[in-house]
């Protein structure tokens, strides 16, 4: 396996996290299917090699599009390869994809939609020439120049946007929204419509996205018998409330969560 993070240039550094590009070989790609988790971005990826398997929750199995956006994600995606892994992918900072998207970017949450079902004139012909470039650099240099030609001017609104972002942030997700609006000088109903156009979910649906990361980072170095203390470090005041919440979002249980991952770390080390 390989993966590699490009970081982006000059102007575009404010609104993309990253470029990536990962390959797997066929013989260690496929296996069971892998749970990606809601983390605050949208993406776009570009897959060089074989197709994804989705698994949905109806039991539906769906073949991933080549060319996909991935937008705010509401609750886990089961994936699987279904051969060798070639992607090539962008990463946007939260809130940075509206500037090339021309709609709303809640017209995309919890969906993954072929990328040229949205894009613009400037994107055209752009998934063959990611698919003809040769090296991951060359992908960056194709997409920057696109993304640049397509970046609109900020929104009034950006600021407080941001600044709340920040402040979820920065509180671990731990927030309350009404305050957190009187504290920016708007009304909780702004917030939540510059939220959803801007981010793609509200401020505190957003929140429970960042206390989620929080938490999961936070369990690294915790056992089953730490879960009421991290429940209560976190703002669950109770554990059904914790395990609903982390179920809804993770697709399992906390403990079931922290078991999995410790077997994860367990077999990495004794390999």
């Amino acid at each position: 396996m390989h993966y590699q993070e490009i970081q982006p240039s000059g102007l575009l550094a404010r609104y993309i996290k990253c470029y990536w590009a990962l390959t797997i070989d066929p013989v260690d790609a496929v296996g069971e299917p892998e749970t990606v988790l809601p983390d605050g971005n949208l993406e776009i990826v570009f897959n060089l090699a074989d197709r994804f398997r989705r698994f949905h929750a109806d039991g539906e199995i769906e073949l991933q599009p080549r060319a996909i956006v991935v937008g705010q994600m509401k609750r886990f995606v089961r994936i699987q390869p279904t051969g060798k892994v070639d992607l090539f992918g962008v990463r946007f900072h939260t809130a940075g994809a509206y500037h090339f998207f021309k709609c709303s970017l809640s017209d995309l949450t919890g969906k993954i939609v072929e990328l040229d079902s949205i894009l613009t004139r400037h994107y055209a012909d752009l998934e063959d020439r990611i698919h003809s470039a040769v090296a991951t650099e060359d992908r960056v240099s194709i997409i920057e120049k696109l993304l640049l030609n397509s970046l609109s001017p900020p929104d009034s609104n950006e600021k407080v946007v941001d600044a709340v972002k920040a402040h979820i942030a920065g509180n671990d997700g731990v927030v309350s929204i009404h305050q957190t609006a009187r504290q920016f000088g708007v009304s909780q109903r702004q917030l939540e419509r510059h939220f959803k156009y801007m981010v793609g979910v509200s401020p505190k649906f957003y929140s429970r996205i960042i206390r989620l990361q929080s938490i999961i980072a936070a369990s690294e170095f915790q056992t089953a018998d730490d879960l009421s203390g991290l429940a209560l470090r976190f703002g669950f005041y109770d554990q059904p409330h914790f395990v609903r919440e982390f179920g809804e979002l993770v697709g399992k249980s906390p403990t079931a969560f922290l078991r999995d991952e410790n077997r994860m770390a367990e077999a990495f080390i004794g390999s």
